[in-house]
């Protein structure tokens, strides 16, 4: 009698091992496939634009009175730009420049702000063309400091797969010290 009790338990905790391993295999397919459908959303390409585009920051100046960033840049490279990412320094012109500047452009400039980028305005995607040049304006605010250095990383719209996507061009990165004005 004693026998047939321990029997059915051995047969218990087996069957419940089983149970476990099979839930613990039913996840594991699970995300196996979850993984593979979601890797067709990836591009298999990195997204680089072309070797020939370039950004050059012509002039960057600070009014301390005002408040007020002024930059040019020019494109000198062969290719139209959509825009650019600007970031500051404010520590000294030996830091990285890590601070994100775009949301402070001025209504004034002849560009707009989106999503961390100033982009340039035009009938098409990248209507700044080789040879252009713009003046912004930036009105930073006294919890950003003074600027050191300019760092500006140009942006393109370009065709993948037929489709339209928004690059920046981490290659073609320009930077320029600050001159203070009163």
């Amino acid at each position: 009698m004693v026998m047939g009790i321990l029997k059915k338990r051995d047969k218990r905790g087996v069957s419940v091992m089983i149970g476990y391993v099979l839930l613990v295999v039913f996840a594991l397919s699970i995300s196996v496939g979850i993984y593979q459908w979601l890797k067709t959303f990836v591009p298999k390409d990195s997204l680089d634009c072309p070797d020939g585009v370039s950004m050059f920051l012509k002039s960057a100046n600070f009014s301390d009175s005002t408040n007020k960033l002024t930059i040019e840049v020019v494109n000198s490279g062969r290719f139209n730009i959509a825009g650019y990412f600007i970031h500051i320094s404010n520590v000294s012109v030996d830091e990285v420049p890590n601070i994100d500047v775009a949301p402070y452009l001025n209504k004034e400039s002849n560009a707009g702000n989106q999503t961390g980028s100033v982009f340039f305005l035009g009938p098409e995607d990248n209507p700044f063309k080789p040879g252009d040049s713009e003046t912004h304006f930036f009105d930073l605010v006294a919890e950003v400091g003074t600027p050191k250095l300019v760092s500006v990383i140009p942006t393109r719209q370009q065709m993948n797969e037929d489709r339209n996507i928004f690059v920046g061009c981490g290659n073609a990165r320009a930077e320029q010290t600050v001159e203070y004005f009163a």
